[in-house]
């Protein structure tokens, strides 16, 4: 990947896949905000405060590197596909443990 891009465009596709991370980690809290006792309102807060910064970042990003959203968003397809597989695999194995 180094090869075919230079550091600022690397750098732009590590800073999208984080701020998709944490959208993820904001879901999950959410999911899970009555077992951790989460403040429902700072999560929305803070969702939609990381979806703003995200949506910011790609404005940016369309108009000084347009070539990397198709790619942010292959690599995002290429996780949940991944995720996909992993979750069937690991079913898979435990229908056949019990």
């Amino acid at each position: 990947m180094t090869n075919a891009f230079n550091l600022v465009a690397i750098a732009n596709l590590a800073g999208a896949c984080f701020l998709i991370s944490y959208l993820a980690v904001f879901v999950a809290h959410w999911r899970l905000r009555k077992e951790t006792q989460g403040n429902a309102l700072l999560i929305i807060l803070g969702f939609l405060l990381m979806l703003f910064i995200l949506g910011a970042f790609f404005y940016q990003m369309f108009f000084s590197q347009p070539y990397l959203i198709p790619l942010i968003l292959l690599f995002v397809a290429a996780c949940f596909i991944l995720e996909f597989f992993i979750r069937k695999k690991l079913a898979k194995g435990a229908s056949k443990a019990s």
